[in-house]
């Protein structure tokens, strides 16, 4: 493969863009230290974590191989996201809940950061 490249002037490139990063205000880390203080005196099998996971099934490789720099193309960033629940002690699992596709695509549990009175807490 090596001989190959080098005969044929093909190299590899890495596609750079559509970067961006995330800024955190303060409001949100006193958010989480309020919710961290609240969780301490609970039991195992009390706490109970929920998470997302999924596939970005349609999202392709950031590099190429091309005799020359070649255009980035738009990025699908579609992916399937799957809501995993259960306790820390393990005794508490749910079934895997399926949220599938949105509309708008974010962090689900965004509005219960923000708003703890969501939560019924």
């Amino acid at each position: 493969m090596i001989g190959f490249k080098k005969c044929h002037g093909i190299k590899e490139f890495v596609a750079h863009g559509e970067g961006g990063s995330v800024m955190l205000s303060g409001d949100i880390w006193d958010k989480f230290t309020t919710m961290k203080t609240r969780l301490v005196g609970l039991d195992a099998k009390d706490n109970v974590n929920m998470d997302e996971t999924g596939p970005f099934y349609k999202l392709v490789p950031n590099w190429t191989l091309a005799q020359r720099a070649v255009a980035r193309k738009k990025r699908f960033k579609e992916c399937i996201i799957v809501a995993l629940t259960l306790n820390m002690c393990g005794s508490i699992k749910l079934k895997p809940l399926n949220i599938s596709k949105s509309l708008k695509p974010r962090h689900i549990f965004i509005d219960m950061v923000l708003n703890p009175s969501k939560l019924g807490i």
